[in-house]
């Protein structure tokens, strides 16, 4: 079988693309071998705490464990999802709970970084294409906003309804307030981020479009075509 033709990517880009595609299975096997230790650990110290209730120091570290071995499973389930293309038969998806969906995963992955919050209407927002390919978007939007405005304390992903046919995704990097706007800081970076971003969003025949805020914060706004 012959081997697709590379493209006009550079050469140092297509170096990343194989690495960050071989950390892809490394990470998809060690998902699927910690969600199987995880699920053995909740049981245990699920078994423990039946059988120990007049110890209250050892159900104290059982429901610590549980809670932090929970909150690690939830990660595992949802990488794996993520990484095994959910939805990838998919011509329309409700944008609103696919993001909401992965705001957990996302505030994990922030670690102390910065706090994420989600602004989204109660009404549904149905739009075109896949969770195949904007979970995947969402993603590195909200990585690449904190790539580029690497001291920002908070990353608000904000939805608004459809719009002359199309509806906004926005990823906003907010620094504190007491340091007023500031022109963002882009740390050092090989461009496979920016790259990946503009490819996706093209693949999904929307338009992004970076910029700013009224209060001048960072921000990207990517417009999906209404599913409506």
């Amino acid at each position: 079988m012959e081997s697709p033709a590379p493209t006009s990517l550079a050469p140092t880009l297509w170096s990343e693309i194989a690495r960050l595609l071989a950390t892809q299975r490394l990470a998809l096997g060690a998902s699927h071998t910690m969600n199987n230790a995880f699920t053995a650990i909740l049981g245990e110290t699920g078994y423990l705490r039946d059988e120990h209730k007049g110890d209250p120091e050892l159900l104290e570290a059982c429901s610590t464990i549980h809670a932090e071995v929970s909150r690690c499973a939830r990660m595992t389930r949802a990488l794996l999802a993520l990484g095994r293309g959910a939805g990838a038969g998919e011509s329309e998806l409700e944008l609103v709970r696919a993001v909401r969906g992965l705001a957990s995963l996302l505030s994990d992955t922030l670690g102390r970084r910065a706090t994420l919050e989600v602004e989204a209407p109660d009404a549904l927002v149905p739009v075109r294409g896949s969770a195949r390919l904007i979970e995947p978007l969402l993603v590195l939007l909200v990585h690449h906003a904190l790539e580029q405005v690497p001291d920002a304390q908070q990353i608000r992903v904000s939805i608004t309804p459809p719009l002359e046919g199309r509806a906004a995704l926005v990823v906003t990097a907010r620094r504190d307030a007491r340091e007023g706007a500031r022109e963002p800081v882009a740390t050092v970076s090989s461009g496979l981020l920016a790259t990946a971003l503009a490819a996706v969003a093209d693949e999904l025949g929307a338009a992004l479009e970076p910029g700013r805020t009224p209060e001048g914060e960072a921000c990207w706004r990517l417009r999906l075509a209404s599913a409506a």
